[in-house]
């Protein structure tokens, strides 16, 4: 295969292509990449903001600081509980695939099953806005 020449001819255009492709290619990724960079230093300075905002909200109310160190903890348990779930099925997953291996559909699911729930603790809306949340009473 190696010593062939339409191989070695495969190989050479190939290379040519991508070398072309990616000098087209690299500044709409570097934009991408940079636009990508600016919504998570914004994302990082709002969180950061909304922290400061609750911790002087919460300052002079002890009452609240302790429903919201209440809350707070709850979230963190049922997040890690939740994370925690996904892994065991994924490794259960990956476990039933290195026994049986003819069973690979039914090992994706279960492995797609676990990402899942890992994935959602993030995505619900409490986690997105924060314990913030229970403190608008």
């Amino acid at each position: 295969m190696i010593s062939s020449p339409t191989w070695w001819i495969g190989v050479v255009f190939v290379g040519i292509i991508l070398n072309i492709l990616s000098a087209y290619l690299k500044p709409c990724i570097d934009k991408y990449l940079g636009q990508l960079s600016n919504k998570w230093k914004k994302r990082i300075e709002l969180q950061q903001q909304r922290i400061i905002e609750t911790q002087e909200e919460l300052k002079d109310r002890p009452h609240e600081q302790l429903i919201f160190l209440i809350v707070s903890n709850r979230f963190f348990n049922m997040a890690v509980s939740v994370v925690s779930v996904g892994l065991n099925i994924v490794f259960f997953s990956c476990v039933i695939f290195l026994m049986k291996p003819h069973l690979r559909i039914e090992v994706i699911v279960m492995s797609l099953i676990g990402v899942f729930f890992m994935k959602f603790q993030q995505n619900t809306p409490l986690c997105k806005r924060g314990v913030s949340l229970f403190l608008d009473f």
